[in-house]
């Protein structure tokens, strides 16, 4: 708050804080979360703004209780899409389309009625138009019937669908993909499923059931990814489900990051998250040498990340016979003590790169007037 405090004085406008998607908190299915931590009204100084951005506050008894106080906030509505919204996001996506100017308006005013005013159905029922050739088509074949029942049905119903087209292959492929998908925040290859989690499911098998699921998961170049953020929330309560296959999913998921050369951000993110899951602490040590603190330095970690992944490392080391893995350890401890030394002398300080979460493109909205854009973020924080 401090920091905050500190830009509005420099920039001489309140520093506005804004926080979208309080819901996925709320569903997350976790005791636990930032909304525990949201500041009280009373406590915000008087040049410091919040903007909470979620589905309405009748729906989740999680909430803090202020957020349904009317005389301490200010609740902003905000209108249902419409059809001239629908035509903006078939504009968008236009390049992909196929439909004559009759379809097209057809495909509008279905999707309008099918929508009923939310964007996130809309916006699934319009990617999903960019597989049809024509309304006729779209309106037969598509899921969109099943945004009747609510988005969550919606994604339901695509999920069970692909799987039951490999049920042959067992209940684990299930869970590879809701894992996969909730814990790899970075696109992923049909190779790259076989690589990591073998049992000789091959990669036409994982190509069928990834464009199976389109589509709450798309495909470009670079590989699959799920189209939305609530996807993968959707995805992460799935995988709850199956908590006696965690430690085995997870120590998959982490031997192939660390024998492969796969993201080293994502490495980070989650190395030590996936061992502790997987009942393998013991390989902290393995993680945590010199090479990879000058990795984590040179990519911009934050520090109190490097340096709990080090505490945690130093709390298993009387499990560790071999004294050589020790050494190492120590060596990566020294290397971060050199790396301080060098940049007091330098009179420097260390900057981490601040974690902006990923906007997918149905997300990206102009930043109006008044809130921070991601540098003024980065900026105070």
């Amino acid at each position: 708050m401090n920091q905050c405090l500190y830009w509005s004085d420099i920039s001489g406008k309140p520093t506005v804080i804004a926080v979208d998607g309080i819901d996925h908190a709320a569903r997350s299915g976790s005791a636990n979360t930032f909304l525990r931590t949201l500041p009280t009204p009373e406590t915000i100084p008087e040049n410091v703004r919040f903007i909470f951005a979620g589905q309405p506050t009748h729906q989740f008894s999680e909430y803090p209780d202020f957020l349904s106080d009317l005389e301490r906030i200010e609740e902003v509505q905000v209108p249902d899409i419409d059809k001239g919204d629908l035509e903006l996001l078939y504009e968008k996506n236009s390049v992909l389309m196929k439909y004559d100017e009759n379809d097209k308006k057809l495909l509008i005013d279905y999707i309008a009625e099918i929508a009923k005013g939310s964007t996130l159905s809309a916006v699934f029922a319009m990617q999903e138009a960019t597989k049809y050739n024509d309304f006729t088509d779209f309106e037969q074949n598509s899921n969109v019937k099943r945004l009747n029942a609510g988005i969550q049905s919606y994604y339901e119903y695509i999920w069970k669908t692909a799987i039951q087209q490999v049920r042959n292959i067992g209940y684990t492929i299930d869970m590879y993909l809701a894992a996969t998908f909730s814990v790899i925040n970075k696109r992923v290859s049909a190779q790259v499923m076989a690589d990591m989690y073998g049992e000789g499911i091959s990669v036409w098998q994982w190509e069928d059931i990834l464009q199976s699921l389109f589509p709450i998961v798309i495909y470009d170049s670079l590989g699959y990814s799920v189209f939305h953020n609530d996807v993968r929330l959707f995805l992460a309560i799935h995988y709850k489900k199956a908590r006696q296959l965690h430690p085995t999913i997870s120590a998959k998921i982490a031997n192939y990051l660390l024998n492969v050369d796969f993201d080293e951000k994502v490495k980070h993110e989650v190395i030590f998250k996936l061992l502790k899951e997987a009942r393998q602490e013991e390989k902290y040590v393995d993680v945590f040498t010199c090479e990879y603190v000058m990795e984590a330095y040179l990519i911009k970690r934050d520090l109190r990340e490097i340096r709990q992944q080090m505490l945690d490392t130093l709390a298993i080391l009387p499990r560790i016979e071999d004294k050589r893995k020790i050494v190492k350890f120590s060596c990566a401890v020294s290397t971060m003590q050199q790396y301080s030394e060098s940049l007091r002398w330098q009179d420097r300080v260390y900057q981490c790169d601040i974690e902006i979460p990923f906007a997918l493109e149905c997300e990206k909205k102009p930043v109006v007037e008044g809130i921070l854009s991601i540098e003024d973020f980065k900026a105070v924080f």
